[in-house]
């Protein structure tokens, strides 16, 4: 009976010993008079005041550990990185659009056939499909390849992501630049490397999100933003400026215009010393990240994944009281020695502002958040608008615009779209009223669109040309620096998941929602006369449904994010 109460006695005081660490030591010896585990006389007085002198101290929590060791910072050496970023855009878009120039606000769609025909011609080609094949692959690329640039992301960090673009599309580029031969040979020959290209892309386009986060504060992302879209866009400007003027060298006159292999050659040239720049830059001087982030994530609880110092303290220390009969040696105090290091080392390593996180949790987590779709699908539809400009010409035409009109309507959309998104992505930064001024720019952008679309309603003259331009400076201002104030709200909104796989989700639907309008805008056109009339009308209808998605949305923002440095 007594043997019965001495264990209870001393299941209680394990039970004790459990709750407060720092009693552990004067227990044991309380029960057998020493300290089994440091029976080294030697070693004894000095380890029994150290350990007295800790367990007598408070446990640090891990937040605290990590504000001691790190705290958010912003480098100079960002803006040479996003130079580096813009430079590989740039030189991205300009090798996509080489040979049709589609997908060029600046371009004109009857220079886009001319350069077309030319090339056909040139590479002697029977069919309009080999030629449109060296776009078409782009977006056939576009949806396995994004899976692809989740996991390297996560696995590997944001430097292999565009280490891989920089060198698929310098051996892309240096490809093409062998199958200037003029015959369908060296045409296919142009048409792997234009592939290349095409797998290499979507290894810079989905880190923009990304690279402004782990690189730039809360009052710069949206400019980040702003220059990766505008980096497109001065590729896009460069390849329809320089492209078919160098590639129609030696021409004798406009009437007579020919693809040369000389001009040719050096616009491919200029392409793959770009491409090659970007591969030295990238692989010299590109970061994943800097040494300390513009913000810190926060630390998981301790039952998710680490127990603390505290438990593991009281673990050690209950696991020394079960097994006192085994001292230890001077080779186990020195192995505990040099984990307690080690472990210290690891918490001092600057961390990643997202937690590590397989794309299953990430997918799971965005299912979850309907505010994440509301914003996506307003997106997707003001893409759809923009899909329209596109073939401006061909919508407009019909109305006696020429071209020539097309081309300076949209000169007027980008100059004024530029002004724009730089002074609202700048306001949108500083006072952090995300969703008022999504509201306002959207809602503005609807009600120039309708301007436009009832100016189309009569045939062109003077007057109309002149209100076609100022509404168009007004679609400019609002609608274009929509799109990457609702991509940063979205980063805000789905943290902490990655962006790598918020991107792939979105790409992948607005890849799909691209292509079905593409599908109904060509079938419409073929269908009926009224296809422009239809077309302006069904872009407008989804600019309202954008404008009521970003009112009703009611998600939150992160504070890691927001609130950062």
């Amino acid at each position: 009976m007594k043997d019965h109460q001495y264990e209870v006695d001393v299941g209680e005081q394990l039970l004790d010993e459990r709750r407060q660490p720092h009693q552990t030591l004067q227990y044991k010896e309380e029960l057998d008079g020493s300290y089994p585990s440091l029976n080294n006389g030697s070693l004894q007085a000095q380890d029994e005041q150290q350990q007295e002198e800790i367990l007598s101290s408070p446990l640090p929590s891990q937040h605290q550990q990590q504000e001691q060791t790190q705290e958010p910072k912003l480098y100079i050496r960002r803006w040479f990185q996003l130079a580096i970023f813009a430079l590989c855009m740039v030189t991205s878009i300009i090798c996509m659009s080489t040979y049709t120039t589609s997908g060029n606000l600046w371009c004109p769609n009857e220079i886009v056939h001319a350069i077309r025909t030319l090339l056909m011609k040139f590479y002697r080609l029977d069919a309009n499909w080999k030629i449109n094949m060296t776009s078409l692959v782009f977006l056939i690329a576009t949806i396995p390849i994004t899976f692809l640039v989740s996991f390297v992301l996560k696995r590997f960090g944001l430097k292999w992501s565009v280490s891989i673009y920089s060198i698929l599309t310098c051996i892309g580029a240096w490809i093409r630049l062998i199958g200037i031969q003029g015959n369908e040979t060296s045409f296919w020959l142009s048409l792997i490397g234009q592939i290349f290209i095409a797998c290499g892309q979507p290894f810079i386009t989905q880190c923009g999100d990304l690279f402004g986060v782990f690189w730039f504060g809360n009052k710069e992302r949206t400019v980040v933003q702003v220059v990766v879209l505008f980096s497109g866009v001065f590729g896009s400007l460069l390849s329809y400026l320089v492209g078919p003027r160098l590639m129609t060298i030696g021409s004798e006159s406009e009437e007579d215009l020919k693809i040369s292999d000389l001009g040719l050659g050096i616009f491919l040239g200029i392409q793959g010393v770009m491409a090659t720049l970007c591969v030295f830059l990238v692989l010299l001087f590109f970061k994943s990240k800097p040494p300390t982030p513009p913000a810190i994530a926060p630390e998981p609880t301790k039952e998710e994944s680490n127990p603390g110092f505290n438990g593991d303290l009281t673990q050690s220390l209950t696991e020394g009281s079960n097994t006192a009969e085994e001292p230890l040696s001077n080779q186990d105090l020195e192995t505990s020695a040099a984990e307690t290091k080690q472990s210290k080392t690891k918490q001092e390593e600057p961390k990643d502002v997202y937690p590590p996180q397989t794309f299953v949790f990430g997918l799971k987590k965005l299912i979850r958040l309907p505010s994440f779709f509301m914003l996506l699908a307003a997106s997707t539809l003001i893409n759809s608008f923009f899909q329209s400009i596109y073939i401006l010409e061909q919508i407009i035409k019909g109305n006696k615009y020429t071209a020539i009109d097309s081309g300076n309507l949209n000169i007027i959309l980008i100059v004024f779209a530029t002004i724009s998104s730089i002074v609202l992505s700048i306001l949108f930064d500083k006072t952090k009223q995300f969703k008022l001024i999504t509201i306002i720019t959207s809602a503005s952008a609807c009600l120039a669109f309708l301007w436009f679309c009832i100016l189309m309603l009569w045939q062109k003259n003077d007057v109309l040309l002149v209100l076609s331009g100022m509404s168009f400076v007004l679609i400019g201002m609002f609608s274009v620096p929509t799109m990457p104030l609702l991509n940063q709200m979205i980063v805000y909104t789905t943290y902490p998941v990655h962006p790598s796989t918020t991107m792939t989700i979105s790409s992948t639907l607005t890849t799909l929602w691209s292509i079905l309008f593409m599908v109904y805008i060509n079938v419409l056109q073929l269908c009926t006369p009224l296809a422009p009339s239809i077309i302006l009308w069904t872009d407008f209808v989804f600019l309202i449904i954008a404008f009521v998605l970003i009112v009703s949305f009611k998600g939150n923002f992160s504070p890691v994010l927001v609130n950062s440095k």
